[in-house]
């Protein structure tokens, strides 16, 4: 049978599932992607001046003169978590997976990178009591201000950070994510291998370059463009950089298509083969 669109469909689905069950990289997910991509308001309800959007933020408007003042920058937010809405403290992060459709079932919020102030809509998702007890929490004083390490997919060095502030400052990364990739959780963010650079004894029962890289191999995919060869740990990575879709990157390692001015090769342990005799 002749491979379709929606083959390659599910030969895709299959891949993300499979990167997500070996923790490769982190899976931000709602369901409305597009209020991940655009900020966007609601009136908090139960109030006339009190608004929250979907990427975490508290704003009050003033009733006599209209002026407007964030709430989420405030020092009372920053070392409490909690904003003052009407005399009653609230956590924003549960009126935005509420309001903004954040995905999972139960009672809890939990943040899927474990950074407690990323109250973007896709960073959130309900789950049970029991799960999101067992969920990850960055803890600022523990990792926050330690150097990191960024690697390749194939462990050559890139750069060494002060820490995550200067990481996230000067690349917009999100910080849990990056965390995530160093203490373990996932073996990659942004397309990079993440470590903690550091000698502290504390540190030593997290993963090392070496042990991310050996785990990497079959999973690592390789661009190639005009400017030369650029591997890539994940499907999302790829597109995150070529600007080319999932889809196609699966088509193009699959028949070896040149997508604009990108070809793609899935490495390893060819799963996207193992895929495509099904569907020939």
């Amino acid at each position: 049978m002749l491979t379709t669109e929606s083959s390659i469909k599910q030969i895709l689905k299959t891949r993300l599932a499979d990167e997500r069950e070996n923790r490769l990289r982190v899976f931000h997910e709602c369901k409305h992607p597009e209020y991940a991509e655009t900020e966007v308001w609601e009136g908090i309800t139960e109030t006339d001046n009190y608004y929250i959007s979907s990427f975490g933020r508290v704003l009050r408007q003033n009733k006599s003169n209209g002026q407007r003042r964030i709430l989420t920058d405030t020092d009372t937010y920053r070392n409490t978590g909690k904003i003052m809405v009407n005399g009653k403290f609230i956590r924003p992060h549960i009126y935005v997976a509420k309001y903004f459709g954040a995905m999972g079932n139960g009672d809890k919020v939990i943040h899927i990178n474990g950074d407690k102030y990323d109250n973007k809509i896709d960073n959130l998702r309900f789950a049970s009591k029991k799960d999101a007890s067992c969920a990850p929490l960055i803890s600022r004083e523990y990792t926050t201000h330690v150097p990191l390490c960024q690697f390749t997919p194939n462990g050559v060095f890139i750069k060494l950070w002060r820490d995550i502030s200067e990481v996230t400052a000067t690349t917009g990364f999100r910080s849990g994510d990056v965390l995530s990739c160093t203490e373990g959780r996932v073996l990659t963010a942004y397309g990079c291998i993440w470590t903690f650079a550091t000698d502290a004894p504390e540190y030593k029962r997290f993963p090392q370059v070496a042990e991310k890289v050996a785990s990497l191999k079959e999973w690592l995919i390789t661009g190639k463009h005009p400017g030369g060869y650029i591997l890539f740990p994940t499907v999302g990575e790829a597109a995150q950089i070529s600007g080319v879709s999932e889809y196609d990157i699966i088509r193009s390692c699959l028949f070896s298509e040149t997508i604009g001015d990108w070809m793609f090769i899935n490495n390893g342990i060819n799963s996207l083969h193992k895929e495509e005799n099904n569907y020939e």
